[in-house]
């Protein structure tokens, strides 16, 4: 998990929720809402 496209990493203890965030994925995905995927990357804004 990194603060914005920095390479700073958070802890999940930090994420709140309404956070804004964008997540790259590794594989597949469950194309539902809400998504269900192995996240690679998290970064919060």
């Amino acid at each position: 998990i990194f603060k914005g496209y920095t390479n700073e990493e958070l802890d999940a203890n930090d994420l709140k929720e309404g956070d804004m965030i964008e997540a790259v994925f590794n594989g597949p995905v469950l194309m539902i809402y809400p998504v269900q995927g192995g996240a690679k990357i998290i970064r919060v804004f």
